[in-house]
């Protein structure tokens, strides 16, 4: 609701059969891939969740959203993992 509330259209994705959560796409075209996990505490979880986004081949943003206290937030390769909570908020 929070994607469609800022203006994008929303689909799920797909890349080398694994699903990415949300694909968003604005008014320009813009592109913002989103995915969601409770929490990625174990490394197992991380990776699996940060397989779809590596996949993609493109310079647009990708978050992984997560209800972890991650302070300062982290980035995997151009991946921004950072709290569900703050990005709703505006971060």
């Amino acid at each position: 609701m929070e994607l469609l509330r800022r203006g994008y259209q929303v689909f799920v994705g797909m890349v080398d059969h694994l699903e990415v959560d949300f694909l968003a796409v604005g008014a320009g075209q813009e592109r913002l891939y989103l995915q969601v996990a409770y929490s990625t505490d174990k490394e197992e979880t991380l990776k699996r969740e940060l397989r779809p986004l590596q996949l993609i081949n493109d310079n647009y943003p990708k978050l992984l959203l997560t209800m972890d206290t991650v302070l300062p937030e982290q980035n995997f390769g151009g991946i921004r993992k950072t709290n569900a909570l703050n990005w709703l908020i505006g971060d």
